[in-house]
């Protein structure tokens, strides 16, 4: 703004210069304060994270009861190339990866698991559970380390807005195609990645949810280690 305002003001040579020098000092005012808080913030080394996409097409998704091994396969093959010969602690799939509840369906989470068990790494990836949650699944060989339940549900996507309220109701379930809703989570605690001799706690969010800084700042109050968005 200082910027722009000098331009405006340029031909009046004292507040050309009184503009120029304020945001000079803001410049380096950040700058040195940035270069500080990096000397002086102290990390440990992060886990090695693999995030996969696999941009599988919506109507493909849809269909996940016939279409569900490949795209479990899909996403497999692209973690198997982001991990080859790198030590890894965790591969991330998107949200809803596959469109079917995976606490349901025996097989399709036998392929997770043979999956996490390939990649030598837990596996976070998005899928309802029990048909009423936009849920994360934290899956190792061994079986579900946890699960997260979205809390903040998208509107008219998963779920219809004054839905038993009369007329509304009708007209809501015509725009928005379909009339079935989603139940959001309720409290829930971190997802726990066992990783290099400790534990991390995760918070997790699936896709739009991280527009709510409310539930970071819970997750961070409730001393999460790592912040995990699923998209």
């Amino acid at each position: 703004a200082l910027l722009a305002e000098a331009w405006l003001l340029r031909r009046d040579g004292q507040a050309l210069g009184v503009r120029l020098l304020c945001a000079a000092l803001l410049l380096v005012g950040n700058w040195t304060y940035g270069r500080y808080r990096l000397h002086t913030l102290q990390t440990l080394p992060g886990p090695r994270v693999a995030v996969v996409q696999g941009n599988v097409p919506l109507p493909e998704r849809l269909a996940s009861a016939t279409t569900w091994q490949g795209i479990l396969a899909k996403h497999k093959d692209l973690a198997l190339q982001a991990t080859q010969g790198k030590p890894t602690d965790l591969v991330c799939w998107p949200e809803a990866t596959v469109l079917l509840s995976l606490d349901r369906s025996p097989e399709a989470m036998a392929s997770v698991r043979e999956a996490a068990r390939s990649l030598g790494a837990p596996l976070l990836l998005g899928a309802p559970r029990d048909n009423r949650f936009n849920s994360a699944y934290l899956v190792t060989g061994r079986g579900v380390l946890g699960t997260y339940d979205r809390m903040r549900l998208v509107p008219f996507g998963e779920y219809i807005p004054g839905r038993a309220f009369g007329p509304w109701a009708k007209a809501a379930v015509w725009m928005a195609g379909s009339d079935s809703c989603l139940e959001p989570g309720g409290a829930q605690e971190h997802l726990v990645l066992e990783t290099k001799g400790r534990s991390l706690k995760l918070g997790c969010f699936l896709c739009y949810e991280e527009a709510f800084p409310d539930l970071a700042r819970r997750w961070a109050a409730q001393g999460a280690d790592l912040l995990v968005t699923l998209s």
